[in-house]
């Protein structure tokens, strides 16, 4: 939304560790997932308004799985995230908050055709400025897997999520669906539909900002060898917001050469 203002691009550079340590074998009646995460953003531009976005997040989080039938597992996730802002435009009004998300749900493996999960419960953002509004609100995170066929497999996700603010209102409110359809058309050929759609409320700091994103993506792969994989692709990407201002069509075309060991 600053894009008349930039003479360079935008750029930041983001660190990320993460560790899981799992305790159970699968076939236990009872296993846990422990987390432990670390992520660094830091802007390049050195002006008081891109200072104000450089972050660090501390994430702590498990997951219990209790068998209660075969290939179907009851889940309990708790996820805790600590974030802290380098700099703040007013330092009486600072963006440094807590989350917390609990869920509770199912993940199953019962057929050859369909696998998935279903969690459902709460998530909150505490603000240690006490004059910004805290957040309450539904959490879910759904993922299910079709496969009709042993060459065709289709894929179906939507999850909510709090993002940080990139300048305007206390933080993002984001819900997210997306559809995958991946086909294998020959042993060596296969194509790739993607759809996505998201909304994004930028809540708090009296911000009556909506947007509503749309990315539509089409790819055609080739495996040339086990070790050599070609693609085209082309993905048309959409924001459509209530300020006008911003929004904005892309159209990109990509040709990928992917090389592994």
């Amino acid at each position: 939304g600053r894009g008349e203002q930039l003479e360079t691009p935008d750029t930041y550079k983001s660190y990320k560790f993460d560790a899981t340590y799992s305790y159970g074998a699968l076939t236990s009646t009872g296993r846990l997932d422990v987390n432990v995460g670390y992520s660094d953003t830091d802007y390049d531009i050195d002006t008081p308004i891109y200072r104000s976005r450089d972050r660090d997040t501390t994430t702590l989080g498990g997951t219990f799985y209790y068998n209660v039938m075969p290939a179907t597992d009851m889940t309990f996730d708790v996820i805790y995230n600590d974030i802290n802002y380098d700099f703040a435009l007013d330092p009486t009004t600072p963006l440094d908050s807590e989350e917390l998300r609990l869920l509770v749900g199912v993940e199953w493996d019962t057929t050859a055709k369909t696998t998935g999960y279903f969690k459902i419960g709460h998530r909150q953002k505490e603000f240690d400025d006490g004059n910004r509004e805290d957040f309450s609100g539904l959490d879910w995170r759904v993922g299910v897997t079709w496969t009709p066929r042993t060459y065709s497999t289709v894929d179906f996700t939507t999850f909510t999520n709090t993002n940080e603010t990139n300048g305007e209102g206390d933080f993002i409110d984001t819900q997210t669906y997306q559809l995958t359809w991946d086909h294998e058309w020959l042993d060596r050929v296969s194509t790739t539909v993607n759809l996505a759609y998201s909304q994004d409320e930028y809540t708090g700091a009296n911000s009556t900002r909506v947007d509503d994103n749309t990315t539509a993506t089409f790819s055609i792969n080739y495996q040339a060898q086990r070790y050599l994989a070609f693609q085209a692709g082309y993905t048309f990407d959409q924001r459509d917001s209530n300020q006008n201002v911003i929004d904005f069509d892309r159209n990109i075309v990509t040709f990928t050469v992917n090389v592994t060991l």
